[in-house]
Parts: structure tokens; sequence; C-alpha cells
């Protein structure tokens, strides 16, 4: 019934190009393969990095103003093999208080992940080391605190070859950038993540498993001691229908607290609930149609609290899928016509208005663009309601005046995920946390909630 109910909704298909204002980036005659938005220079706003191109190069744009100026590039490298696509990650990987880079790069079937060390904090990298050396198509990167350690780990995988077996690692960071690998089975995942799904406060690891026989699986491997020790899976479905562009992500789809899971494979996008322990219930279409959707990425694109979910796709659009905090979506069309099949996409705050921006790239029309939310701000926005957050920047404690009876303290990042959440307290430990933007939401006993954005040193 709740499948049925979900796919009345997409039948009023709404358009609302015009609450996006395009402003161009960098006009472009080739592909761009991955697009990622974070603060490469320290200086508080949303830098621009992509792959791809004729030399295949590896690049930043500045944010020179914080207001989507993007009119300085800085070229990282320049490689004889294919950057591939959607696979740039980003991390503080050394514990330095800046924003690294991970990238898979690969000729044919040879290839390696690289780690680049922005040196000085203000976008100027070199190679800092490499891992996953590989002769068989790379997964992409994801990256998350896996043993508890305070570090930044990272997991990738890589298919069966002539030359090497099939395997999914995790990478154990030292501390310095340096790895040890972990190899946890010998199979190919094509696409996953870290995150915790059985609510023990650590990160487990789901993924889409390729057989050659065609029994395809979307499974996670539960982290049993919280140490990285992957040795336990769970199977959430098995599908045929799973491929080499079949992608996942992991998200409170209806605003529980728990992680669930969302999927995209052929030309069906759908969202599988976690009832906090790991247990997944059958999929909820959210789309079901006669294109495919390439690219996913999941954000709260109108502050309303709610995760929405955004793709790209050989329909030549951006659609939007609009969360109604059930897991009930509607969808509208953003941009029409302008993109070719695989174009990234990446949603964020680039002009400091607290408002999720969009960015992607076409090369069909020659142009690589940001899209500016035009949109108002959420009742969550306007509350008048208020509070004082100091010191911000901060490093570690922030601390909270307010006149509200503070019942919960949630922070956010960029994207929405849930990064931090305690209960009946004034001040909060942001210490673990990357540096970058983030947005603390305070709620008061009667459930109102005000949201500000602060800043981690």
């Amino acid at each position: 019934m709740k499948t049925l109910f979900i796919n009345l909704l997409l039948c009023l298909s709404l358009t609302i190009n015009a609450q996006f204002q395009e402003h161009i980036i960098n006009s472009i005659n080739y592909d761009v393969h991955s697009i990622v938005l974070a603060d490469v220079d320290g200086d508080y706003d949303n830098d621009l990095i992509v792959s791809g191109g004729t030399h295949n190069q590896l690049k930043w744009f500045e944010n020179f103003d914080g207001l989507g100026n993007f009119n300085t590039v800085h070229a990282i490298v320049e490689s004889p093999y294919e950057i591939n696509g959607n696979f740039i990650s980003i991390s503080d990987v050394d514990a330095d208080n800046d924003i690294d880079i991970l990238v898979t790069i690969s000729e044919m079937d040879d290839g390696e992940i690289r780690t680049y060390n922005n040196t000085n904090g203000f976008g100027d990298f070199d190679l800092l080391s490499t891992s996953m050396n590989t002769s068989g198509s790379l997964s992409p990167i994801v990256i998350a605190d896996i043993d508890g350690d305070s570090h930044n780990d990272w997991v990738s995988s890589v298919s069966l070859s002539q030359f090497n077996d099939a395997k999914v690692s995790w990478f154990e960071n030292s501390g310095n950038g340096t790895v040890t690998e972990q190899i946890i089975e010998n199979l190919y995942l094509c696409s996953l993540q870290l995150t915790d799904l059985d609510n023990d406060n650590d990160i487990d690891l789901v993924g889409i498993k390729l057989y050659g026989s065609g029994q395809n699986e979307l499974f996670w491997y539960e982290n049993i001691d919280g140490l990285g020790d992957f040795s336990v899976k769970h199977t959430i479905q098995i599908n045929t229908n799973f491929d080499y562009l079949s992608k996942i992500l992991a998200a409170d789809i209806n605003n529980d607290g728990n992680m669930d899971i969302i999927s995209s494979y052929g030309n069906i996008i759908s969202w599988f609930e976690n009832d906090g322990q790991g247990n997944f219930g059958f999929g909820n279409i959210i789309n079901n149609e006669n294109f495919t959707k390439t690219h996913v990425f999941s954000a709260d694109l109108d502050n309303d609290g709610n995760v929405d979910i955004l793709t790209t796709g050989n329909n030549a659009s951006v659609t939007y899928f609009k969360n109604d905090g059930l897991g009930n979506f509607n969808k509208y069309v953003i941009i029409d016509n302008m993109y070719q099949n695989h174009s990234p996409i990446f949603a964020i705050d680039i002009n400091g208005d607290n408002k999720l921006d969009i960015v992607s790239s076409s090369s069909v029309n020659g142009k690589l663009a940001w899209y500016e939310n035009l949109g108002s701000l959420s009742v969550h926005q306007n509350n008048t309601i208020d509070f004082s957050i100091y010191p911000n920047p901060s490093k570690g404690i922030i601390n909270i005046k307010s006149d509200m009876n503070i019942s919960h303290i949630k922070v956010y990042n960029q994207l929405g995920a849930l990064v931090l959440s305690i209960q009946n307290k004034y001040q909060i430990d942001i210490s673990s946390l990357s540096p970058g933007i983030y947005f603390i939401k305070v709620i008061d006993d009667d459930g109102s909630a005000v949201t500000k954005k602060i800043i981690k040193k």
C-alpha cells in the first residue's frame, strides 16, 4: 500500500526551474567525472574540486568571495591515466585540520588510490601516499573513523582481474595519513557507504556485491567489535538487476533516528527502512520510469528538516524528489534538457545563505555550473525562538545561551546528515568533527526548533 501511495504521488510531477538561478563556473568541452565541494583553503566557504577533462585533470576552483564566484582555478595533478568518475573523496587524513583529497585513478583496469595532502591548509597539494594498487576496476572511496581512534580511515574495493583477486578492504589510518590495508573479504562492491546501521555507536559498511552468476546483492557488514572486525554480514536485498552503475546512499529518510538505505539501479530508485537494529524491510519505490538515473545525491534541499533526493541521468534533467518526512516523495524537475549520461551532481551551500545550492556539469552543453537556490527559508529557519552560541568558530566546546528549556541539541553536516546529538545540555563538544561548516539545531521542550550555522576550526 505504501509503495502504491508513493507511485500516486509521483504522478504529480512539477517543474520548479524558477527557484534555481544558473551561474556558469567554466565552459568545458569534456566530461567532468566527479564533483565534490569543501572548504579547501580554510576561509570558511565551499570551494569546488573536479576531475576529468582532456588531460585527466584533478583541480579545484576557488570560491573567491564566498558568494559563488569561482574565478581562480588551481591544478592539483594531470595524469596519463583516467581519473575515474565518482571516485573523489575528501577528509582530514593527517590530523592537521585541513581538507585532503583521495582519488582513484586508472588506465583501463590498472589503477590505484592516491592521497593528496593539503600541505599548508590553503589548497597547495602534494602526493602523500598510494594505496590499493590494482589491475581491476576500483570502487568509490568512503571515509569514516572505523576503529574508534579519532583518525579517518577509508574503504574501497577492486574487481577480479587476471592479476588480482576481487577484494573489499579498509585502510587503517595511523593518524598521519599512512595506512595499513585490512582485507574484509574477497569480493567486489561496486558501491558502498559507511554508517552506523545498528545504533551501537560504531561504523558499519553497506555495499552492492556483484557476482558473475548474476546473484547480485545489497547487504551490510557489521562492525562487531567497533575496531573494524567486519566478519558478520546481513542481507538487505538480492537483486539480479544491480550492475556497475548501481548506487547506494545512507540517510535517515523517515526521521526516526535510524539510518536507512537508498538504492538506484536501472530505472528504479527505492529506499529500505531500518528498524534501528539493521533489519530492513522491502524496498519502497520512489521512482520507476523509462530512463536510467545514473547519479543520486541526498540532501535537505528545502530546509524543512527532511532528507530529499537529487538525481541526474539519461533523461537529460536534474530531478528533485521532495520527502514529506515519512518517506513519501513528490517529483520536481529542476533543470531540463541539459545533461548527458553520468553527469555528477552535488548539493551544498555555496553563497552562505543557509540554503543548499546544486552543482553539476554537461559536456553536451559545454558548461560546469552551479544553480543558486532562491527558495524561501523554511519555518525552522524563521522561528522567533532564539539562542546564542560561543565561541564560533570553535575547535571543541560550543556553549549555548538561551531562555529555552533545551530538550535536544543536534548537529548536522552540510548535506543534512546528523553527526552529533545530545540531550538536556547547554554545551556540545565538536572536537571529533572534521573542520568545516555545520548546522546546530536547538530543540525546546515543546518541540520548537531553531537552527544556526557553526564553524569547526
